[in-house]
């Protein structure tokens, strides 16, 4: 799979040599973001590179701690490729506009509540814990919650969501 993903890489840098955005090698590509706090913002952090993960990235709204981590990591983050976000005790419709206004986020990428998100890294990855969202979605246990879906929701005053624990899926949770 890695291969693949290599190669189709490079057959677009090929023919895409006018493009100036720059490199692959020279981006971090986010898959999924946890975030917790309301005045001053916490970011958890996974990428594509499993190698690397970032917690506790912290700055006064979602875009300010992105840059903070930016400067952690010595890269620019790209996130159009993430796959889920993790809301914590925050204020989940700005969290959720910011994702998807500033850091142009897919809106298909998943949304999920965690009442406890530091238990979650340390025990389930964020490939894992996509996967089990999206099962318990196709199995019928939880709503589909991608990113403008759940935002349309939070717009007129509510939107259920998975909500997941250091376990797995634990049911249903309504935001607002």
């Amino acid at each position: 799979m890695r291969r693949l993903f290599a190669l189709l890489c490079a057959a677009g840098l090929i023919t895409l040599t006018g493009c100036s955005s720059g490199r692959v090698n020279d981006k971090y590509y986010l898959r999924s973001v946890t975030i917790t706090g309301n005045s001053d913002v916490s970011l958890n952090m996974d990428f594509f590179a499993e190698e690397l993960r970032l917690t506790d990235v912290s700055g006064s709204s979602p875009q300010d701690a992105r840059r903070h981590a930016e400067l952690l990591c010595g890269r620019d983050i790209f996130t159009g490729y993430t796959e889920l976000v993790v809301l914590g005790d925050c204020n989940s419709r700005a969290a959720l506009e910011a994702m998807l206004r500033d850091w142009r986020v897919s809106p298909s990428c998943l949304v999920v509540y965690c009442s406890a998100p530091d238990e979650l890294a340390d025990t389930l990855s964020a490939e894992e814990l996509t996967g089990i969202v999206r099962e318990a979605v196709r199995q019928g246990l939880a709503p589909e919650c991608g990113l403008v879906s759940v935002l349309s929701g939070l717009l007129h005053g509510g939107a259920d969501v998975p909500e997941i624990c250091a376990e797995g899926f634990s049911g249903v949770k309504q935001i607002v």
